[in-house]
Parts: structure tokens; C-alpha cells; sequence
């Protein structure tokens, strides 16, 4: 039996994939608004997955078909600094702003989620636990927060 927390992501991942891959049915208000939600629930709900060990074989072949998603004017947005920079870097950044995009951000994250998800329906759980953890880590965590920043703007500013 998984703990409540996994259960807790499952859910949130399986909520957020599906959005993703029905996406563009929505309309654009609506489509930001539970994009904002879903991105944010998930974001919380990896705060809290275990320390997990992978099996001994991590090499599954898994491939998928990302979504088409179509932000329209809202998909570029500046971003892109680590705000604990030395000072030196941080002058050097603001000479040569970054553009992001929210397509890279949430194809990003559904990339790294879905892949968990299909390791864990076919059964290997710690595998998918401890890929979404340690990619929420290095990888799609950050995404997250980005995107969460941008829809945020796009919600409400």
C-alpha cells in the first residue's frame, strides 16, 4: 500500500496530464485558469514524496506523444536567473534577459510526470516514485515554479 502522499501525487499527476492533453479544447480564460491550478497542485503535492529507492533495472524504454498546446501572445515571457547568483552573474544575466516559454515549461513537466505515470500503472512504483522526485529536483520543479510565476501574470496582473 502507497502512502497517502503518493496517492495525494498520483492523483494531482494524473489530473494535470489529463488537462495537458486536453488543453487546447478549452477556452483561454479557462484554459489558464486550471492550467495555473493543476501546475500548482502538483508543484505541492511533489513537496512531499518519499525518499525512494528505484528497482535494479531504471533502463524502461517508454515513449509517448507530447501534446499540442497553443499559448498564443502568453507563451514567451522573460525569465530565466537564479536569484543566488553572486553579483558579478546577476549584472551579467540582467545585460541579456532570458526569454522562456510556457510550452517548454508545462511539455517539460508532462514529460517527466507522464513517464512516472506509465511506470507506475505498469507496476513498477518505486521506479515512478523516485523518477518524479528526483526530476521534480533537478528538472521539472523548476519549470513549475516558472510557469506558476508566468500564469500567475496572466491570471491576474
Amino acid at each position: 500500500m502507497e502512502s497517502t502522499e503518493v496517492a495525494a501525487f498520483l492523483q494531482a499527476a494524473k489530473k494535470y496530464c489529463h488537462l495537458m492533453d486536453s488543453l487546447n479544447s478549452l477556452g483561454e480564460i479557462e484554459k489558464f485558469k486550471q492550467l495555473h491550478a493543476a501546475v500548482t497542485e502538483l508543484y505541492t503535492k511533489a513537496l512531499y514524496l518519499p525518499e525512494t529507492e528505484p528497482g535494479k533495472d531504471d533502463s524502461f524504454d517508454i515513449d509517448f506523444q507530447l501534446p499540442q498546446v497553443d499559448f498564443g501572445t502568453h507563451n514567451v515571457y522573460w525569465g530565466g536567473y537564479d536569484p543566488y547568483h553572486s553579483d558579478e552573474d546577476l549584472e551579467e544575466m540582467m545585460e541579456e534577459p532570458l526569454n522562456e516559454t510556457l510550452t517548454d515549461d508545462v511539455l517539460d513537466i508532462y514529460s517527466d510526470v507522464k513517464r512516472g505515470l506509465i511506470l507506475y500503472e505498469q507496476g513498477n512504483h518505486a521506479e515512478a516514485i523516485a523518477e518524479w522526485k528526483y526530476n521534480f529536483e533537478i528538472h521539472w520543479g523548476t519549470h513549475a515554479a516558472s510557469a506558476i510565476r508566468a500564469l500567475h501574470s496572466v491570471n491576474y496582473l
